[in-house]
C-alpha cells in the first residue's frame, strides 16, 4: 500500500478522534488537535509528502478554521466572570515572562543586565543561536 495513503487517512482520523474526544470531555478542540498533531509529528517526516511552505499554509489555515469556530461557539454572558483572571494572565504572565526570559538571557547568554532587559522586552524574538554564539537582531 503506497505510504501517503496511510499517512494522509491516519491524520484524518486522528483529526476526528481528536475532535470528538475534545466534544466528549468538553474542552477546546484545538488542545486535543495540538496533542495528537504533536504526537504524530514524532512518527511521520510530513515533508516527504507535502512541501514545507504548502504544510505552513495547510496549518494555518486549520488554525484559523479552529479560531473561527470556538469564536463562534463563545458566549459573551462568560465574558464578563473572565475579567479579572484575563487581566491578572495579561499583566503578570507578561511581567513575569519578561523577567524570566531576562534572567535567562544575563546567565545562559552571557548579555549584560541592560541589553538583557532590552532583549526580553521584544520576548527574546531578536536573538539567536548562531555558530556557538548569541546573537542580537537590531
Amino acid at each position: 500500500m503506497e505510504i501517503w495513503l496511510i499517512f494522509f487517512s491516519s491524520v484524518i482520523l486522528l483529526g476526528i478522534f481528536s475532535q470528538w474526544l475534545a466534544w466528549k470531555f468538553r474542552f477546546p478542540s484545538i488542545l486535543a488537535l495540538l496533542v495528537f498533531g504533536f504526537i504524530a509529528g514524532q512518527f511521520y517526516d510530513q515533508t516527504e509528502f507535502v512541501k514545507s511552505d504548502v504544510l505552513f499554509a495547510v496549518v494555518s489555515l486549520s488554525v484559523a478554521v479552529i479560531m473561527l469556530e470556538d469564536g463562534l461557539t463563545l458566549h459573551f454572558r462568560d465574558l464578563k466572570d473572565a475579567g479579572k483572571p484575563l487581566l491578572r494572565l495579561i499583566s503578570v504572565g507578561a511581567a513575569v515572562t519578561w523577567g524570566l526570559s531576562m534572567t535567562a538571557l544575563h546567565y545562559l547568554a552571557n548579555f549584560s543586565w541592560q541589553v538583557s532587559a532590552l532583549s526580553s522586552h521584544w520576548g527574546g524574538s531578536c536573538c539567536h543561536w548562531t555558530n556557538g554564539y548569541w546573537a542580537v537582531a537590531a
